[in-house]
């Protein structure tokens, strides 16, 4: 069943993108543990209607980009041919961990279905897209390790320790903050134990929600490193964000917005944690 599988996703995953298209069929065939019988996976087309539409849209906003920034035809086709270039190698990878057996498909649709962003451009797409594959790689190395659930997918609310080159307070350009408590702006924090907050503040009102850092591959050669963080709400999963470590020029930014955040604190006081609702880290 293995073999039909990879046959059936690699056709789809050659751009990448396409993979997408596979989400609910991923998340069948792949993250059930022992099925009763053998599952047929449906044969898509050749050319998958939503991998050519994410990646037509997502070339047509760069047009759109360059008019916007008055960049001369022949730059434009340049940089677009860089980030065509830059996506047609995560679409490798991608391709290549879908051949790998050791690859979870159910945390590959996961991340993949986070990048359907209609504000995406080309470089957007290759950027959200190389998360995938930047954390399966992570997993299958055994630089990360999870616990499955009963479908055999990564359990969620599973926190990871934050390396000390993390922990404390990141905030963005401008934001402020007293006694290392924010009071406008945006700041995340970040507990040794993997447990953290995400404060927005504007004027008096302040609020925040519970994060888990999940997932992080350190950098490497390129001095990249990814994370990966999970938002609580309730005491479930709502949303799964992305974090790229950029080590030379010191910031961490998000692969979504782009946004970047400064260290202004390498850890959080017993103070710090009681101000904004964290308990003390578990040592």
């Amino acid at each position: 069943m293995l073999n039909r599988q990879t046959k059936a996703v690699s056709a789809i995953a050659r751009w990448g993108v396409r993979a997408l298209a596979l989400e609910g069929l991923l998340i069948i065939a792949a993250c059930a543990t022992h099925p009763s019988k053998p599952v047929t996976p449906a044969v898509s087309p050749p050319d998958t209607p939503i991998g050519a539409i994410l990646r037509e849209y997502a070339t047509e906003r760069s047009y759109q980009d360059c008019q916007a920034r008055d960049i001369s035809a022949e730059d434009c086709k340049a940089r677009i041919a860089a980030e065509q270039q830059h996506l047609d190698s995560v679409n490798a990878r991608i391709d290549a961990l879908l051949k790998d057996p050791r690859t979870n498909r159910c945390d590959m649709v996961r991340f993949l279905g986070r990048c359907e962003d209609p504000r995406n451009m080309l470089g957007d797409l290759a950027d959200c897209l190389q998360v995938t594959p930047d954390r399966e790689e992570a997993i299958n190395s055994g630089r990360v390790a999870f616990n499955l659930d009963s479908r055999g997918c990564p359990t969620s609310n599973q926190a990871i320790p934050v390396p000390p080159e993390l922990t404390g307070i990141w905030a963005t350009e401008g934001a402020e903050l007293k006694d290392g408590i924010l009071s406008s702006g945006v700041a995340i924090y970040l507990d040794s134990d993997g447990r953290g907050r995400i404060l927005v503040g504007q004027r008096s009102d302040v609020l925040g929600t519970d994060i888990l850092f999940t997932n992080y591959d350190p950098p490497g050669e390129n001095l990249i490193g990814t994370i990966g963080i999970d938002v609580i709400e309730n005491g479930k999963v709502t949303k799964n964000l992305s974090l790229i470590q950029d080590t030379r020029f010191k910031f961490l930014s998000s692969a979504e917005d782009g946004r970047r955040y400064y260290r202004r604190a390498d850890a959080l006081s017993p103070a710090v944690r009681e101000e904004i609702g964290l308990t003390a880290a578990q040592r």
